[in-house]
């Protein structure tokens, strides 16, 4: 490899390694300010979990849907373009319905599932 391309990688790596630094660092000053305006309560907690949910279903569901649909995508597209963007616009409709069935069924059944929780 060049000088030149190694340079190019040792910056690329330091800016990297820079922003996940800040990232953490604001990460902990969130958690710190979260704390002082909550304290130690189940209402932090509550807080937590919502916050953390949507990411922690998007990791779980992100890998799974990427599988799924690399071989898929492939498939559609060996089909025609037609065929392609038709399949894509109606999974996008699919999951736009089935996201907006589960947000109504959580709004519906909001008050026993924070019973359950507390």
């Amino acid at each position: 490899m060049s000088l030149e391309v190694m340079d190019g990688i040792r910056r690329s790596t330091l800016i990297i390694v820079g922003l996940t630094l800040l990232d953490k660092i604001l990460a902990l000053g969130k958690e710190v300010l979260f704390a002082y305006r909550f304290g130690v309560s189940s209402e932090l907690d509550v807080f937590n979990v919502a916050y953390a949910f949507p990411a922690i279903l998007a990791m779980l569901l992100g890998q799974a849907v990427v599988s799924a649909l690399v071989p898929l995508s492939i498939t559609w597209q060996g089909r025609g373009p037609l065929v392609l963007r038709r399949n894509l616009a109606n999974l996008g409709w699919a999951v736009l319905l089935c996201l907006l069935a589960l947000s109504l069924g959580c709004y519906v059944w909001s008050a026993p599932i924070m019973a359950v929780i507390g």
